[in-house]
């Protein structure tokens, strides 16, 4: 049986392959081994010898025959004899099932608990262009699986590390069927939970389907013709044995371990809103048994574009444990419904949900709706969720300060230009730093022959994300590529777009937050864009708001500010609030 209700290709997304959204790289410390006996519940050392399956049907076999004489001491007295050899060379997916408990051990799991704790890290968020992940939060989990009746329910305790709010927060994921709701506080800025999304229940069902081969394996010995044996491979040294399973966005491999016939890795390709098509890599060891016979893996990890991103390690995992029947009820206030479309956006993207859920700030659901506030002469500020952008009217054309989330987000500010402002082409496009929720639909713009503006720091980080495909989810750069036009600031230069109305001036910001921290500003306005360090509306970071008003001393236009719109907050501040907010 599977988690979900529907066979995943019903959404684009292959149920028997609800992992099949991926193709990666990486290792386990010890890929494919059995560990030594842990202290765990229902956890015992497993016994990974294998010998071929007697209850699979029809194995392929290949017959060898050799023959060979043999010649006495005497030329006289000679004897010949055939002899035959039969080898059965059983295939590797039977094999990889009875590794991992038979099937009839699997086809029996009906459900499973296991408890974990581990540290989610997160991509692109980092001080410097291209730095490896960061950790975002620590987590204890108990993850109840029901795959007869489409059940999972995680129960977390997540101390996020980014925001110094007070923590651990206590949240319930629940998902029953193809809806779910999210019960506790997992927001860092107080936002009430709800029902779950269509993306974000796909992202969290995926990603267990990603932790958990079983999911798919259970699948694949009701009907195996989606899996395929494909050539060895070399990772670290090892040569793996490999099958791949069809699926409708990219192919899923697994690497197993020749001598124990257990998984090692999986690998496969799934979209990035910012760096596209990217490699995903979740690597398991340390295989257990259970008391019904079912081997898990007691460490998982996750890596994303070639980072670490989830980190686990297992202290108990209980087979068929008899869940109480209301353990997958969701609240009698949710109304949860099913959106194909939505849950097919989530599960080609899956990690956008799971990092920003990691660090305390969940970007759930598709934010297309753009409302304007014409903030000064010529100047907008365009809202209409959690990342905001400002846009500068000009002779030649439009200056656009950041480009926030994902393709779809820059499509409808597109929209609306074309709609409010006569299709007004955009010239420019000012980043003001790096991080992948301000930038990810950069390439939209650029495609639309927009020039990028970037501190010199990021320059080889935005020459990478513009030339990389984009083939799992095609962009407008990818369905209209040009030659990405791309202008670099000095960290010591103040860089001038010129204009009789509005003309805007790009500063460094020197800041903790990003190495390539760049502070717009509408000269004929005094009209500053901060973003993160300083938020109107939201709960003061002196640290921040002290930085921002350095830069403004350093840019020598301290007495001219009169307005501070952001890339995060609510409303407009001006001079007094970012002082106030220094302390």
């Amino acid at each position: 049986m599977r988690l979900l209700p529907f066979p995943l290709r019903s959404i684009t997304v292959p149920l028997t392959t609800a992992l099949s959204l991926l193709a990666l790289t990486g290792c386990p410390d010890e890929p494919g081994t059995t560990g030594t006996e842990t202290d765990t519940e229902s956890s015992t050392t497993g016994d990974t010898t294998m010998t071929p399956p007697s209850t699979l049907d029809d194995p392929d076999t290949t017959v060898t025959e050799s023959s060979s004489s043999s010649s006495g001491s005497s030329s006289s007295d000679t004897s010949s004899s055939d002899s035959s050899t039969t080898e059965t060379v059983v295939p590797l997916l039977p094999r990889v099932i009875e590794a991992i408990g038979g099937e009839d051990n699997l086809t029996n799991l009906a459900q499973v608990q296991i408890t974990g704790a581990g540290e989610r890290l997160v991509l692109d968020e980092g001080f410097a262009p291209g730095d490896p992940s960061v950790a975002s939060s620590s987590f204890d989990t108990t993850t109840s699986i029901d795959f007869e009746n489409a059940g999972l329910r995680l129960d977390i305790i997540r101390t996020p590390y980014f925001f110094p709010v007070p923590g651990p927060f206590m949240i319930s994921e629940i998902v029953n069927g193809d809806v779910g709701f999210v019960v506790g506080l997992e927001h860092v800025f107080g936002i009430p939970t709800d029902d779950m999304l269509s993306d974000r229940w796909a992202s969290t069902v995926k990603q267990q389907h990603l932790l958990n081969p079983h999911f798919l394996l259970k699948d694949l010995v009701a009907d195996p013709s989606p899996a395929a044996e494909i050539d060895p491979a070399d990772f670290d040294g090892t040569e793996y044995e490999r099958l791949e399973i069809e699926d409708s966005i990219f192919p899923i491999t697994l690497w197993v371990d020749p001598d124990t016939n257990l998984i090692a890795r999986l690998t496969t390709m799934e979209n990035a809103h910012l760096h596209r098509d990217v490699e995903l890599d979740v690597r398991y060891s340390d295989w257990q048994d259970t008391d019904d016979g079912v081997m898990f893996p007691n460490a998982v990890q996750l890596y994303y574009a070639g980072e670490l991103v989830h980190d686990e390690t297992r202290s108990a995992v209980a087979s068929n444990p008899g869940l109480p029947a209301d353990t997958f009820t969701l609240p009698p206030e949710s109304t949860a419904t099913f959106d194909a479309a939505e849950a097919d956006r989530g599960a080609r993207s899956h990690q956008h949900n799971q990092l920003f859920t990691g660090i305390g700030i969940p970007t759930d659901g598709l934010q297309d709706t753009v409302q304007a506030l014409q903030v000064a002469p010529g100047v907008w500020h365009l809202t209409g969720g959690t990342h905001h952008t400002v846009l500068v009217e000009q002779m030649n054309g439009l200056v656009v300060f950041d480009a926030p989330l994902y393709p779809q987000r820059c499509e409808a500010i597109l929209d609306w230009i074309d709609t409010n402002l006569d299709a007004a082409p955009i010239t420019h496009v000012v980043v003001s730093h790096h991080h992948e929720d301000h930038v990810a639909c950069a390439r939209v713009f650029a495609a639309t022959g927009a020039t990028l503006v970037v501190h010199e720091e990021a320059q080889t980080y935005f020459e990478d994300v513009m030339a990389a495909p984009s083939t799992i989810e095609p962009d407008r750069l990818e369905d209209m590529p040009v030659v990405p036009l791309i202008d670099v600031v000095a960290t010591d230069a103040t860089y001038v777009l010129d204009d009789m109305d509005n003309p805007v001036l790009v500063y460094p910001l020197v800041t903790t937050h990003a190495v390539d921290m760049m502070l717009p500003y509408v000269q004929s306005a005094g009209l500053a864009y901060t973003v993160d360090i300083f938020s109107p509306g939201f709960p003061p970071n002196p640290a921040g708001a002290q930085e921002v008003l350095d830069a403004f001393d350093a840019a020598g236009i301290t007495g001219d500010v009169n307005l501070i719109v952001g890339g995060h907050g609510f409303g407009i501040a001006d001079l007094a609030d970012v002082i106030a907010a220094a302390g």
